[in-house]
């Protein structure tokens, strides 16, 4: 059997469409996203991964067969902009994804394309 491809989508409010429960706004990025996502993991060839912001929610949820994890706070503190870069290299590491798609812009495409 050959490997799956991993696909890593970055995009911190996407949460929200794949648990609408948590509250958080989104718009059609976000459902784009999450139709993509949910389509591409339909497929065996793909194992797909949603890295988001912090909710609240747990480190790793699966929604539809696509992996959803915390990639980084957005609290506004001196330690997240020190540590939040870190942490979110940490977890693509942790992806290893053979593709990575940013969906924003942020600070999280400068460190996502120094990551690759």
């Amino acid at each position: 059997m050959q490997k799956k491809i991993k696909v890593c989508f970055i995009q911190s409010f996407t949460y929200s469409v794949f648990n609408p429960k948590s509250g958080v706004k989104i718009g059609g990025a976000e459902v784009d996203l999450y139709n993509i996502a949910t389509e591409l993991a339909r497929d065996i060839r793909f194992d797909v991964y949603v890295i988001v912001a912090d909710f609240g929610q747990k480190i790793l949820e699966i929604y539809k067969n696509v992996k959803v994890i915390i990639g980084y706070s957005l609290e506004k503190s001196l330690k997240n902009y020190i540590y939040g870069p870190i942490a979110f290299v940490k977890n693509l590491a942790l992806v290893d994804a053979d593709i990575y798609i940013t969906v924003s812009t942020s600070k999280l495409i400068f460190f996502t394309n120094l990551y690759c």
